[in-house]
């Protein structure tokens, strides 16, 4: 139960296979050094053996934020581990295609569904739900909550969790809520948290507008973005469901996995309760 008044330098060499009983599953990862621990991604960093996260665990805790985090809007994760949260937007297209992409990479993401296209199509977020992925409230009308009075705001936050939850019991959208264009203020967010709801939006983007190759969209996200970052750990990338997405998604998440980055939904990314 949600609190708050919420309503639900590389070291090492590459390796493979198994450490001991735990497979390790990070992108390339590296062997310990003599205290035990891996370095990875980023000279300095540490992280214990037993924080290395697996990929893509089937269901993850969603955060369980008090009222005085979720009224904290983010745009980028904690940087504590060698994280991308991966968010998927809309669900206006190629719904099946980008589900299919992550299901061929062992990837899971959080998908924001705008409220009112839910029950155009139940069995993809059936499919979806049986695949261990999660969602997230986009609102029901995705229109500029900014614009909106603290009622309106509420209703149509409201309203894309029903939408959801009418199509399927397991689609819980709390805590995570993507205000549609990324428009929040201080009234939005309050809104937000009164439902149990945290405004997560995102530091890495650039699938809309134009009419991009897959090789453009890899080089937009990978090489113009997270390569230019001091630390790309937490970062919060967006992408939206369309067949041209589907398509570059392959290669950014190879791409990032060449980075020794791995991307996962935004419960593994706020795992127990990080901020």
């Amino acid at each position: 139960m949600l609190t708050g008044g919420a309503i639900l330098g590389l070291t090492g060499r590459p390796v493979s296979g198994s450490e001991g009983d735990e497979k390790l599953t990070i992108g390339s990862v590296f062997q310990p050094d003599p205290d035990g621990k891996y370095r990875i991604g980023i000279p300095g960093i540490v992280v214990d053996k037993g924080e290395l996260p697996s990929r893509s665990p089937l269901i993850t805790e969603r955060p369980n934020w008090p009222k005085e985090v979720l009224l904290k809007s983010i745009r980028q994760g904690p940087a504590d581990r060698p994280l991308i949260g991966l968010t998927v937007d809309d669900a206006f297209l190629a719904r099946g295609e980008v589900l299919d992409a992550l299901v061929s990479k062992n990837v899971k993401a959080t998908f924001f569904m705008i409220g009112r296209i839910a029950a155009s199509d139940p069995g993809f977020i059936k499919r979806a739900l049986d695949l261990g992925y999660e969602f997230g409230n986009h609102t029901f009308s995705h229109g500029d909550l900014t614009r909106m009075t603290p009622d309106q705001m509420r209703v149509d936050i409201k309203r894309g969790q029903e939408a959801m939850l009418a199509v399927d019991a397991r689609a819980q959208t709390a805590p995570f809520l993507r205000p549609p264009g990324g428009a929040r203020n201080s009234a939005t967010d309050l809104a937000g948290a009164d439902m149990g709801f945290r405004s997560i939006n995102w530091n890495v983007s650039g699938d809309t507008g134009a009419t991009y190759t897959s090789d453009q969209l890899v080089r937009l996200y990978l090489n113009d973005q997270i390569d230019k970052m001091k630390n790309p750990w937490g970062s919060i990338l967006l992408i939206h469901f369309n067949a041209r997405t589907a398509s570059g998604l392959l290669g950014i998440i190879d791409g990032l996995r060449v980075r020794n980055l791995e991307p996962v939904s935004l419960s593994k990314l706020f795992e127990g309760d990080r901020i």
